[in-house]
């Protein structure tokens, strides 16, 4: 009975519309689970099992294959029956010998561990870390400023310990010890909170106005895929739906327009369109006066009589005087580029690839890719970068925002402001966009910094440094989200020393429990007599 109860407290935890549920997950809800453990014999089996629905519920966007193919069920399979395999051995870690303080260190540990080395196989897989449950409260999800999300794991799974050391033993110590962590963790975050909200309240810095853009298209709609031909929009038309949502603000000046991954088919610089199309479209929305924002010919904008998607984007740029983001493949690149109104382009090109999808990881799988059309392949970017404006920034692309480290380099080098441009329609009609917009709050936390999501379809928001929606769009929707935004930010703990202390800690903490275990004892004992040197 108690397998099932944790099931279901964890699960619904897990989702922002149970926050009650979630702090109990962070206190008590895997606790509750390995008490029932204790009733079993095949503890391992259990817990993999136990865990790998757990994570099949969470990952259960997977299994949209309209776009991905059945092949995506298959990977859907091996990472959750992965991810219970860790929390197999980790439950059997925790029941094996009478838990000490040292032991509940070191099983927290190894769970970080494990939590960090994902982030290290192919691109990494990001999702759903144990500290993820502290999301669902605003005031603990304020925590995560301090050790980030790996630190979050680490607090969650030894609360969970000593909680349960207490319904094992009635250990009261145990249970006061996780009393007072849990307590702290909500103080901090709670003070870290309040002092932080006062400050955006009482601030002088002048509010920016953005325009979030949503073309809510389906990939078929977006580029041509054989099968889908009559789905495809055309790309002018792809335009025109842009310049009528950004019709409302014509005249006015905008501090930025965004776009999302892979806005528009044709990338950066090829040019195909029509020039005297492309300027009687601008003309139709903006009036005559948008042609004093026309770019120079020549590439990348134009070549003879035809222009590309940077020449659109430039004059958008010049001409609502704002510094334009979007998201455009160029050359070997998922890239995204940023536009200023003195004719300065910028790119930044996505580190983190996604495997068959925008990279090749062996070439025996390049026939399986072609039966899904996909035949071109994508380079890395090599490094986080800073563009200078009103506010200095740093661009994420799509999967990029679930990775800490990654963000926290953006601030490193001085951003003041993230902006992510996401697609998430790879997976239609799927609580994906949700899932991935959890790890967006908390990277605004983490970091301290204001952070403008536009998603093809998906969230579509302003979320302040305290990780709260200033403004959101319907993620189901193409639209536009015209509003403002205080680029207040500030300093967090985690901003200035990342993952390395709780890594650090967590390896010193295994590696010492492997030194002072019998099993080392044992194997130095044999091996020692072949260090004798024989005289």
């Amino acid at each position: 009975m108690l397998l099932l109860i944790s099931f279901i407290i964890v699960v619904l935890g897990h989702f922002q519309s149970f926050s009650l549920l979630g702090v109990v997950t962070a206190f008590c809800g895997y606790a509750l689970f390995w008490k029932g453990l204790t009733q079993v014999k095949k503890r391992f089996w259990v817990g993999a099992f136990w865990f790998a629905l757990l994570q099949g519920c969470y990952l259960f966007w997977m299994t949209s294959i309209e776009y991905q193919g059945v092949g995506i069920l298959f990977v859907y399979l091996l990472l959750i029956l992965g991810l219970g395999a860790q929390f197999g051995a980790l439950s059997v870690f925790v029941l094996k010998e009478e838990l000490t303080f040292f032991r509940i260190l070191v099983a927290a540990s190894f769970w970080v561990l494990m939590e960090w080395g994902r982030l290290f196989v192919l691109c990494g897989f990001a999702f759903n870390p144990l500290g993820l449950c502290l999301g669902s409260n605003g005031l603990l999800a304020n925590s995560v400023s301090l050790f980030g999300v790996l630190g979050a794991s680490f607090f969650v799974v030894f609360i969970n310990l000593c909680v349960f050391s207490f319904f094992a033993k009635r250990n009261y110590k145990f249970l006061a010890t996780g009393v007072v962590l849990f307590l702290s963790l909500w103080g901090y975050g709670t003070c870290h909170f309040l002092y932080h909200d006062a400050q955006i309240k009482s601030s002088m810095e002048k509010p920016l106005h953005v325009a979030l853009i949503q073309t809510g298209l389906l990939p078929s709609e977006k580029v041509k895929m054989s099968d889908r031909l009559s789905d495809f929009v055309h790309p002018l038309e792809q335009w025109q739906r842009i310049f009528t949502f950004l019709e409302k603000r014509r005249g006015e000046t905008l501090d930025y327009i965004i776009l999302p991954e892979a806005a528009l088919p044709f990338g950066f610089s090829r040019c195909v369109y029509s020039l005297p199309d492309v300027q009687m479209l601008l003309k139709k929305s903006f009036g005559s006066s948008v042609e004093t924002a026309f770019p120079a010919m020549g590439l990348p904008y134009a070549k003879q009589n035809a222009v590309s998607n940077a020449y659109i984007l430039q004059t958008l740029s010049s001409y609502f005087k704002a510094e334009v983001i979007a998201g455009l493949d160029d050359e070997h690149y998922n890239a995204a580029f940023h536009f200023t109104p003195l004719g300065v382009i910028s790119r930044y090109e996505k580190q983190i690839l996604l495997p068959l999808a925008e990279y090749l990881p062996l070439q025996m799988v390049a026939p399986f890719a072609e039966k899904y059309g996909i035949n071109q392949f994508f380079m890395p970017g090599k490094e986080s970068k800073v563009f200078e404006g009103r506010v200095p920034l740093s661009l994420s692309i799509c999967y990029e925002e679930m990775f800490s480290s990654l963000m926290r380099k953006g601030r490193e080098r001085g951003a003041k402001l993230f902006i992510n441009v996401t697609n998430d329609n790879w997976f239609p009609s799927s609580i994906l966009p949700d899932e991935h917009f959890k790890h967006a709050q908390l990277r605004s936390i983490e970091n301290g910094v204001v952070l403008l999501r536009s998603c093809n379809n998906g969230v579509t928001c302003i979320l302040d440094s305290l990780g709260r929606k200033v403004s959101f769009l319907n993620h189901e929707e193409a639209g536009i989200l015209l509003s403002s935004f205080v680029p207040y930010s500030y300093k967090t703990p985690y901003s200035f020393w990342g993952d390395y202390p709780i890594v650090f800690l967590s390896f010193l903490f295994c590696f010492s429990y492997f030194l002072y275990s019998k099993n080392f004892i044992i194997f130095f004992k044999g091996f020692l007599p072949l260090l004798k040197i024989k005289n």
